[in-house]
């Protein structure tokens, strides 16, 4: 905690970009993907955070907290990215319905959906995506990013099945 205090305090630290390389070999994305995320965040005014990587290359304004000793920062906002093939994730899923019906709780079973979304292809033009992604900063230089993204023009239970949550594990850069 000590030198988290000590790179939040020094303003060179903040002078420029806080970047942070994460890894997402262990998740299983559409096409099972593999590769590497690198999340810059911008403390100009105002703040913006730039994603490039595996997902392609996106910007959001972003808002920075600094609190008892972390760093924290989020963006929100509608993209246009590639994604899990909805209907090859809905066809996968079906299948699984029926050789295990009671698998599906509520008509729904997270594992399967990601099981689902990592068999399926990804489109082959980038759709409209609502993106969300936080970054926090406890202990330099580890850090943890939650990135999800969604079809904009779905909600609820479909917005599940065929939505990706990433979470890694991070490494700031010096």
């Amino acid at each position: 905690m000590a030198l988290l205090a000590a790179v939040v305090a020094s303003a060179p630290a903040w002078a420029a970009d806080m970047v942070l390389t994460c890894p997402a070999e262990k998740f299983l994305l559409a096409g099972n993907q593999t590769g590497e995320v690198t999340v810059t965040v911008t403390k100009d005014d105002p703040a913006s955070m730039r994603l490039q990587g595996l997902l392609g290359e996106v910007t959001l304004p972003a808002r920075i907290e600094e609190r008892e000793g972390m760093v924290g920062a989020s963006a929100y906002g509608t993209v246009k990215m590639t994604m899990p093939a909805r209907a090859e994730v809905d066809a996968c899923l079906e299948a699984e319905r029926k050789k295990q019906p009671g698998a599906f709780e509520d008509g729904q079973n997270a594992y399967l959906a990601l099981v689902c979304r990592g068999q399926a292809s990804t489109t082959p033009e980038p759709v409209e995506v609502t993106l969300s992604v936080e970054v926090i900063v406890m202990e330099p230089p580890s850090a943890m990013a939650t990135i999800t993204r969604r079809y904009a023009d779905e909600e609820g239970p479909a917005a599940e099945n065929h939505g990706v949550e990433i979470i890694a594990d991070c490494t700031l850069q010096p």
